[in-house]
């Protein structure tokens, strides 16, 4: 079984953003994040971050993303988690 790795995204819009980690069709967590604010998760390499926003017609899926791209890269902090 692969482990969790430590992830971090940003909302860069002026919008407000409801993030979903998935894998298949399974949701781990569901998040809201409001405009420039970060956020640290766990999350396996294969698992999909999906980012949904409040349009004028509703809430529509703005963009989907590997948790792989979302990774923390830092030796100091690989050498804790170990």
């Amino acid at each position: 079984m692969s482990h969790l790795n430590l992830c971090y995204y940003a909302n860069r819009t002026a919008q407000i953003q409801i993030l979903r980690v998935k894998q298949g069709q399974k949701i781990y967590w569901e998040r809201v994040v409001f405009p420039q604010e970060r956020i640290f998760f766990a999350a396996h390499h294969f698992d999909h971050l999906e980012i949904y926003e409040k349009t004028e017609y509703g809430v529509t899926k703005f963009e989907n993303i590997s948790c792989k791209y979302l990774m923390v890269v830092d030796e100091a902090l690989a050498e804790v988690v170990k």
